[in-house]
């Protein structure tokens, strides 16, 4: 299904964690490409004339440690076509090579779970997610298994056939189990939209129902959700009462930026995200 999947590492904690996925999930993921960014956003402190031997310098550490990694992923039978070390800004250079290689995936890690850490998470992972065509895994927390138990938020309700390829999937590679979840959001002033709300709901409910039957054929465990109240506080609430291992979801993209809905699932959310871009 992914049949090159940019690993994109800092050699921060996640590299094992991602390192780890691929090797419980490696007949899901074909040629595996570290990529490392040498961030140039961090010379601002650096004095202009000794920039290129910083960068020369950071480029020879990526690429050893690049090496290491590169052979403990071919010792676990994953295979690995080449690794790359572009220069620039992580979200930007990411995308770029992401679309250079043609990846059908690029999986990241994010910063944890305190609140600074999750401001600054923008920087890179929603970076990619607004600049990258390609879909994207951010990993958090430490379970491997990914796949076990996937919520997906099937928003907006046109029914794309490729996201749902993804989904079956990934739920087949792990315990086929999917929560598929629609959220009716609230509508102002609330008298006079009651109907149309009850409407969208039912809409909803008859859409999910035809997406049960179609992964219920492949013998994969479905349960369907439709709540009303804010997308991104139920999202989260459900993701935690159905203790699943991963959610995924559509982006919504307005003017270039991030709906606040992924937004706040991207900050806030204590399990990996799958966000479909294509």
């Amino acid at each position: 299904m992914f049949d090159r999947v940019i690993f994109a590492t800092d050699f921060s904690e996640y590299t094992e964690k991602i390192t780890n996925i691929l090797k419980t999930y490696k007949d899901l993921f074909g040629e595996v490409i570290p990529v490392r960014v040498v961030n140039i956003n961090k010379t601002v402190k650096t004095i202009f004339s000794e920039i290129d031997e910083w960068i020369r310098k950071e480029k020879e550490i990526a690429e050893n440690r690049l090496l290491e990694l590169a052979d403990r992923l071919q010792e676990a039978g994953i295979s690995v076509d080449w690794f790359y070390i572009p220069v620039g800004d992580p979200a930007t250079e990411i995308a770029r090579v992401a679309e250079k290689v043609g990846a059908s995936l690029i999986i990241m890690g994010s910063r944890g779970n305190s609140v600074l850490k999750t401001i600054l998470l923008g920087s890179v992972a929603e970076g990619v997610l607004r600049k990258s065509r390609t879909p994207v895994i951010i990993v958090r927390g430490d379970n491997p298994n990914i796949f076990d138990k996937i919520l997906y938020v099937h928003y907006p309700l046109e029914v794309d056939e490729r996201v749902l390829d993804h989904i079956d999937a990934m739920a087949k590679a792990g315990n086929k189990k999917i929560v598929l979840l629609n959220v009716v959001a609230p509508m102002l002033p609330p008298e006079s939209t009651s109907n149309l709300m009850i409407r969208e709901y039912e809409r909803a409910k008859e859409i999910l129902e035809e997406l049960k039957d179609r992964f219920a054929e492949k013998n994969i465990d479905i349960k369907v959700i439709v709540k009303f109240g804010r997308p991104s506080r139920e999202i989260l609430r459900t993701a935690q009462e159905e203790k699943v291992t991963m959610i995924a979801l559509r982006p919504q993209i307005k003017g270039g930026s991030l709906s606040s809905t992924t937004k706040i699932i991207v900050r806030m959310s204590n399990v990996p995200i799958f966000v479909w871009k294509r």
